[in-house]
């Protein structure tokens, strides 16, 4: 049986949170925030929607999708007045679920990184023509100015101490608003870097 919906406090606000499946090729999640549903039977290297709930300390949990709700990870998380992606990480035996702040839609072109990858400590985005955004694992850098004579980007990860030149996507190079790369992977395996417009619709 599903999570109940936590009891609301008026006056708190409202965020807009979406929920990010990076745990493991092959494992498919139910995640919930608060007893409301971001993802049902999500993929590995999917998302779910924006959901508008009330802002507050909620409780995010993911489950194995199809297996009885099988506990796959449980963290309670500190969300306000804002946009989130609820990003879960791991693999089959342990997972993590964190969250990462993403900006609205109506805002100019930008892009940020986001670490996403446990076997990599330290990623680094480099835009023609600007400083390289750097993170390190489970970090997410600010957002920044995103020409489109700017558009191809370069992306390094340190990973088994190698400096490895990482692939990012093509699909949304000349979309506006604020764009995430984020480098995914698992810690015995070569990262990848994934792409994704952020921000919900108002």
């Amino acid at each position: 049986m599903a999570p109940t919906p936590e009891a609301k406090k008026p006056g708190r606000g409202y965020c807009h949170v979406r929920a990010l499946n990076l745990a493991e090729d092959g494992v498919r999640l139910d995640v919930f925030l608060g007893g409301v549903m971001l993802a049902n039977d999500v993929a590995y290297k999917h998302k779910g929607p924006y959901v508008r709930m009330d802002a507050g300390t909620l409780s995010a949990v993911a489950f194995f999708s199809r297996a009885h709700f099988r506990l796959y990870s449980l963290r309670r998380v500190a969300l306000e007045d804002k946009a989130y992606t609820l990003v879960v990480t791991g693999d089959a035996r342990a997972g993590s679920i964190w969250t990462v702040e993403d900006a609205l839609q109506d805002r100019p072109r930008t892009v940020r990184l986001v670490n996403a990858a446990p076997g990599v400590s330290r990623a680094s985005l480099f835009i023609p023509a600007r400083q390289p955004l750097a993170a390190a694992y489970r970090e997410a850098t600010g957002y920044h100015s995103w020409p489109f004579k700017c558009a191809d980007l370069v992306l390094h990860a340190l990973y088994a101490n190698e400096d490895l030149r990482v692939r990012v996507p093509e699909r949304l190079m000349y979309t506006m608003g604020p764009h995430s790369v984020y480098l995914a992977g698992q810690p015995f395996a070569p990262p990848e870097a994934l792409m994704f417009r952020d921000g919900p619709e108002y």
